[in-house]
């Protein structure tokens, strides 16, 4: 009869803690409604939604909102083989609109 291996236990330290972001840039997407969540200040690209209705609930949020469609808010597809909305976009602007937003005063960070 075969004898059990006793299973190999390691005992390792688990990594530090990793610290809270500063900011959150991204598109609209549920990383960016999470970090919104736990306290970071969030600039989103919003394409196919609109932020009036999906825009993260934070007091420094930001965003810019793509290019006007009839069709918003597409949810699944859309109906162009392009999404226009947010391919219209120019780095120009989503670029001023991040530094505008960057250049804001920080809020307080909590414990500080």
């Amino acid at each position: 009869m075969a004898t059990k291996k006793k299973p190999t236990i390691l005992k390792a330290k688990p990594p530090p803690p990793v610290p809270p972001p500063e900011a959150f840039i991204g598109n609209d997407s549920g990383p960016g409604h999470l970090a919104a969540l736990l306290g970071v200040p969030t600039f989103t690209l919003f394409g196919p939604q609109l932020p009036e209705l999906f825009a993260p609930q934070h007091p420094q949020a930001a965003w810019i909102e793509g290019a006007p469609c009839p069709h918003k808010p597409c949810f699944d597809s859309c109906r162009f083989a392009t999404p226009h909305c947010i391919r219209d976009l120019s780095p120009d602007a989503v670029w001023r609109a991040i530094q505008t937003w960057l250049a804001r005063p920080a809020p307080a960070r909590r414990g500080a």
